[in-house]
Parts: structure tokens; sequence; C-alpha cells
């Protein structure tokens, strides 16, 4: 029987002119995985928090939604739903978390809904073996890494045994190999326990594998309901292209290159997309683009094409790091330890490593937020603690990780005004309006920056920084939380400002987007920079931070990382 029912269901926020949830009737089965994927603002948080009722928010509805028959919106009937049986992880690890360490973390839903001591204790017992914490059960909470938190935050959940399991984008926050170790953990949940969930995701590559069913919803209504292999290929022959993006690599990579696709061919993970790329590279020999002494590698035709030059004739940094150290107290271990580091004129630099590597600490040293404690940075050859405030502003910009960080006032034009009135001189308006328009905000000038979408608040909070003019951009992981179309318009306003000659120093847990955008990349483990090169040096020689081109098609194209990058070589 199912588990969950909507039927009819719209929902409208206090004052909005349309509906955020527009009429979605749906059935979910006991037992199954179902993926909700769509671009930011389509509804989907929504319809989750529509699952439970706790979390539901403020506005207008109608229409019924059923649990075991169960109105869940009949204060009457809600009653005999068992407490903890819908359950729900959140995008931000630090949103859910409520008590200083993890055991008492794992007690607190269960303490609260008068669980005895002794199944207290089994519980957690059998929670921490399951999720392997036992090493760090007493662990302060707020010096865990990203995909810890996120780990604690679903033990908190299970530990109350849901029987639904509600995820709103969980993975956003993490980076790639705690990622997939968290989609994992998911897989096993509902595999070995039954527990239905319900996901909601932009990154699909590790999600699309694992989901038995998949919706698809656009301006709050469900427009495609399927399996996974129909979804890809809905996404791909959908007349809205924007729906591509969403796309697995190594779907992505079988339909740009098989002229007829069915259904049951169509690969979603690495495992199949080797397999078929093995058949199809034998079949389309031929075809490949072959390197002679008269013509240069395919290597060397990936590396022109996609890069500009410029970078190695530089001859002095244009901001340089010698072995700075920091730690943010005396009992913590150093996050940043003897590290030396150099971004050349016209760079984009992106900077990988996992969650607490200190990425984030880098980029703020080098805005001058905060000093070293052992070391020196240089700026254009003079010591960035000498260089005022003001001429720190016209020179480096930096692009929070939270965008709404940045914003202290109650319209985009006003946000847009203060940032250019820090530039001397007049005209601020006029800068203000020209900058909207060069990042389509023209038409959003009177809305409040906290009501835009993720990807209009990344391209607002880029304006103000861009006003100040500055000759180097710090991007805190710019993709977080963006869906896949909002990811190819920054990726497009970003590679036009590195073509007018701005350098780029980026932290990213996006293993894609670097692939697809950066002239050169670093690793940092152990407070230093382990490994350096260019992108298809740097992503080529790894096992697990590559893309999944490159573990596809790697023992065919050992460089290859993106899907233009197979395309090109093969007519």
């Amino acid at each position: 029987m199912e588990k969950l029912e909507i039927r009819n269901l719209y929902f409208a926020f206090p004052d909005a002119d349309s509906n955020a949830i527009n009429g979605v009737s749906l059935e979910i089965a006991e037992g199954s995985f179902v993926l909700v994927c769509g671009s930011t603002g389509c509804g989907k948080t929504t319809l989750l928090r529509h699952l439970k009722p706790e979390l539901t928010p403020v506005g207008v509805r109608s229409g019924q939604v059923l649990y075991k028959g169960i109105d869940m919106y009949d204060e009457a009937q809600t009653k005999r739903i068992p407490p903890g049986d819908i359950g729900m992880v959140m995008q931000h690890p630090d949103s859910q978390i409520v008590m200083e360490n993890v055991r008492q973390e794992l007690v607190f839903g269960l303490e609260n809904l008068g669980f005895d001591t002794p199944t207290i204790r089994s519980r957690m017992a059998e929670m921490a073996h399951y999720f392997d914490m036992e090493s760090w059960m007493d662990q302060l909470t707020d010096e865990l890494s990203g995909g810890q938190k996120q780990l604690v935050n679903l033990a908190s959940v299970i530990v109350l045994q849901p029987k639904v399991l509600l995820l709103d984008e969980p993975t956003a926050q993490l980076d790639p190999i705690a990622a997939k170790q968290f989609m994992q953990t998911i897989r096993r949940l509902n595999q070995e326990l039954g527990v239905t969930v319900i996901m909601s995701e932009h990154r699909l590559d590790d999600a699309l594998p694992i989901a038995d069913r998949v919706l698809v919803m656009d301006e709050g209504t469900i427009i495609f309901d399927g399996d996974r292999t129909e979804a890809a290929i809905y996404m791909w022959q959908e007349s809205r292209d924007r729906f591509k993006a969403y796309l697995p690599a190594p779907s992505m990579l079988y339909l740009s290159l098989e002229k007829d696709v069915t259904k049951t061919t169509v690969p979603l993970s690495v495992k199949e997309g080797r397999s078929w790329f093995d058949a199809w590279a034998c079949n389309h020999s031929e075809d490949r683009i072959a390197s002679s002494p008269g013509n240069s590698s395919p290597q060397d035709q990936i590396a022109r094409s996609r890069f500009h030059g410029g970078v190695k004739g530089s001859q002095q940094p244009l901001l340089r790091m010698d072995e700075v150290s920091f730690g943010y107290s005396e009992e913590q271990p150093l996050v940043l330890n003897r590290l030396s580091l150099e971004l050349r004129s016209n760079e984009w630099l992106a900077l990988l490593g996992g969650n607490a590597a200190g990425k984030s600490t880098l980029l703020h040293m080098a805005a001058g937020l905060i000093k070293p404690l052992k070391g020196q940075i240089w700026l254009e050859g003079n010591k960035l603690k000498s260089i005022s405030s003001k001429q720190l502003y016209r020179t480096i910009g930096l692009l929070p990780q939270n965008p709404m960080a940045y914003f202290v006032c109650n319209t985009v034009q006003e946000e847009l005004t203060l940032a250019a009135q820090r530039i001397e001189g007049s005209g601020s308006t006029q800068q203000a309006r020209q900058m909207a328009l060069k990042f389509s905000l023209d038409s959003l000038l009177t809305r409040h920056p906290h009501d835009l979408s993720g990807g209009e608040q990344q391209k607002l909070a880029l304006g103000c920084v861009l006003l100040g003019q500055p000759r180097i951009l710090l991007l805190d992981e710019p993709t977080k939380g963006l869906d896949p179309e909002s990811k190819l318009q920054l990726i497009s306003m970003l590679k036009n400002l590195h073509q007018e000659g701005l350098t780029l120093l980026m932290v990213t847990h996006d293993i894609e987007f670097a692939a697809a955008t950066a002239t050169r990349c670093s690793l940092l483990f152990d407070g230093e920079v382990a490994s350096n090169g260019t992108p298809h040096e740097f992503f080529s020689q790894n096992y697990f931070y590559t893309t999944s081109i490159n573990r596809m098609v790697r023992h065919h194209l050992p460089e290859a990382l993106i899907e233009e990058d197979v395309t090109r070589l093969w007519q």
C-alpha cells in the first residue's frame, strides 16, 4: 500500500503573486526511493516540508496530505501518527544541530519523546556502531567536519526509527568524497531497512543511479514522473535545454555521442558508462583525431582549446604566501602550517580539499581579514599587512560562501548603490545600474536580497564585489547550493571576467566546475599544498578527486576531464 498520498495540493507564501505548489497529486509507495529535482525555486523544498507538518512554512494551503490514510493536517487525526515516523535532514548541517557534543545530539530526540534510559542506551549504541561513530561520540559538534555533522544529523533522525526519511539537498555542503559516503549510507538505509526515502537534490551523479523514481518539478508542478532511465532521456530530449545540465556525466556523454538512444542502454553510473564507452571507442576508433609528428597530441589539443596562455609568462606573482601558519586557538592543531602559494596575473587557481582542510581560512587570509601567526603575504611585491583597507578593497574582492552574509540593505538597488559608493568619485547610482544590467538584475532592483533565488543572490553579491573594480577575485564555494542551470550561468559570467583580465582564486568542492574553468588546481592537505598542476595534470593523476568523465575514459583518453574533451577528439 502507499505510504504517502498528496491530493491536489496548492500552497502560496504570504503576499506571493503565484503558488509555490500548484495542484500536486502524488502517491509514494512504502520502501521506495524517490528523487525530486528541478531548478531553484521550483517548489522542491516546499513540497518536502509539507510531508512533515512541524516544518511546513506559513502560507495559504489547500488539498490533502495523507500518511497511511491519516490526514496530516487534521489535528484530531495526527495524534495517531507515531512520533518520529517521518524524519527530515536539511541542507545546511549546522542548522539542525542543537547540542554541544555528538552523544548529547543522539540522545536529544529520544529524551524529548520520553524514552526510558535502557532504550536510549541501546539505540544510541546501535547507531554509533551502524554509522561508525564510536571514536568520536564525545567530540564537540562545532569541531566536526561538514560530512561528520551531516552524518550526526542523519543518525539523530534514524535513532528514532523513522518509516519515512526526507532529505533536502543533503550533500550540497559536502566535499565529493563525503557526499559519496553519505549517499551510500542513504542507499543502505533504503535497501537494508526498507526506509522510504524522498530526496531533493541538484547533484544527480550519485543520486540518480540509486533512485527508484524521479520527479522533475517546475513552477510548483510535477512535469515528469518516471523511473531513472526515463528521467535521463526526458531531461535530454526536453525542449528546454536547461534540464540537460542535471544529467549525470555518463548519461550526458552517452546521449551526446550515440545516435540510437534506447532506455535500456543509457548509463547512469561510472561503471555502466565505462562498459559502454569501451565498446563505443572500439567501434569508432577510425574517427579519433590521431597524434602524429605533424600534429599535436590529443592532450595538447584539449589544453589549447580550453585555456589561453600567459600565466607562466608572468614574472612576478600577483599574490604570494611565504610559509604562512595559522590556528584558531593554542589548544587546536594549526589549520595552515608553513603553507606557500603563488597566484599569478590572469590565472584561475582552484583550491580543493576535504572539509576543514583550511581552504576558507586561506581565502580570508588572502583578503586581509585574518593575519598569519607566522610567515608573510605579499601583494604585488608589497607586504599585505602594510596596505590600507581602501587599497585592498580596490585590489582584492571576496565573494563569501554564503552570499546573504554580504547583504545589509532592503533592496537590490540599495545593495549595488552602497557598493558603488565605496569607490572614490561620483556616479555611484549610474555604476549600480550598469552592474544590474550586466548581471540581468535590472528587473529585481526593488526586491529584498533575501527574497532572491540562490543564483540571483550569487549574482548580486558578485556584482557588489566587482563594483570595487578588484584585480583579484576570491571565490569561496561559488557553486554551493546552486542548481545546474544557475551554475552554467555563473560559469559563463566568470569566464567572461577572466577573459577581461581578472585573476581568480577559488575554493571549491565541485570537481566538474574546477575541471571546466580553472587554469591550475591545488590540493590542500595537512595544512599545506599537497599537489599542484594544470587541471589535466592534476585530475588525471587522482583516483577519487577527479571527474566522472575521467573515470570513464581515462584508459582511452587519460587527460579528458569533461564531455567536451571527449567529443573534441572524436569526429
